[in-house]
């Protein structure tokens, strides 16, 4: 994995802003939506950065110093390792549909 063992000052500039941009729009996202189950991370971009093991930038956005915080730590995070999790989840809704 590319991102996993780039430890160029760049690289670790790039993933701090990504962590910090993905924080920022997961919190906005969840107060907004009312997201309070839970937030799924998937996807290569996200799987690559999750590996990357530089996720402080991104705990640091999300919780924040928002008034909502005690709410924040509270919705569970998930980071989806599965290939192909929609297909998934389709064939599930597809053999017992709500």
């Amino acid at each position: 994995d590319v991102c996993a063992r780039n430890t160029t000052p760049a690289a670790t500039r790039a993933l701090d802003r990504f962590g910090w941009t993905l924080g920022r729009a997961v919190r906005d996202l969840v107060l907004a939506h009312g997201a309070w189950s839970g937030v799924y991370l998937t996807g290569s971009v996200a799987d690559a950065w999750w590996k990357s093991g530089q996720t402080e930038t991104f705990w640091s956005a999300y919780e924040g110093e928002s008034p909502m915080r005690a709410q924040l730590d509270r919705v569970p995070m998930y980071h989806i390792t599965v290939d192909d999790p929609a297909l998934i989840g389709l064939a599930a809704w597809l053999t017992d549909p709500v």
